[in-house]
């Protein structure tokens, strides 16, 4: 499991707490891309779903979801969540997805979250699994 945020248990349960009270992404915005984001995450490395869980994340209640590229029938979705602990590192890298993390340029921090804030920025490459996008209105 990737190692990137030092957080006591305490910070893990702040962390969880906060998401429980979050809205759903598609709550704030349903356009097509944030539901295509959303639907992929089910098929997201179990490894993403490890660090999510680790760190207390909510992977449907990112704070911001857009997408930035796409090639083909792949689009590229940067999403952003927020965990409360020190960053180890500021980025980490496989074949399918990097995290940035940042404590500094922080964006759409929930109010709720306690201090010291890590903003981890997901970005990765999805097929498009919903409705497609010639036929969005």
């Amino acid at each position: 499991m990737v190692h990137l945020i030092n957080q006591s248990h305490e910070q893990h349960l702040q962390t969880h707490q906060v998401y429980k009270t979050l809205p759903f992404s598609l709550e704030s915005c349903s356009c097509l891309y944030c539901q295509n984001y959303i639907n992929s995450i089910p098929s997201l490395p179990d490894w993403i779903q490890g660090f999510a869980d680790r760190y207390g994340i909510d992977l449907a209640k990112a704070v911001e979801i857009m997408q930035i590229d796409q090639e083909g029938e792949h689009h590229q979705f940067l999403a952003i969540y927020h965990v409360v602990g020190e960053a180890v590192d500021s980025s980490y890298s496989d074949e399918e997805i990097t995290l940035f993390l940042d404590t500094e340029d922080l964006d759409f921090v929930p109010d709720e979250l306690p201090t010291p804030v890590v903003q981890v920025m997901m970005e990765l490459w999805l097929p498009w699994v919903v409705e497609p996008l010639e036929i969005q209105g």
